[in-house]
């Protein structure tokens, strides 16, 4: 199988159990304890390759 490339990975798109995956995570210290997690929010602009490999079995197309 061929490996996605940057842009294979900008048209994907992802259903996933949000407070599963959040919890997730939270165990694993990616959002907790950082600023913006503080003031309510979170976001990322792009995805980390941890977050992918997280996610990858959510992705939907």
């Amino acid at each position: 199988m061929k490996k996605p490339t940057q842009r294979d990975n900008k048209n994907r798109s992802y259903l996933y159990p949000h407070d599963e995956v959040m919890n997730l995570l939270l165990e694993k210290g990616l959002m907790a304890g950082s600023k913006s997690w503080g003031d309510g929010g979170y976001s990322w602009p792009r995805l980390s390759g941890q977050l992918k490999e997280i996610i990858k079995k959510y992705v939907i197309s």
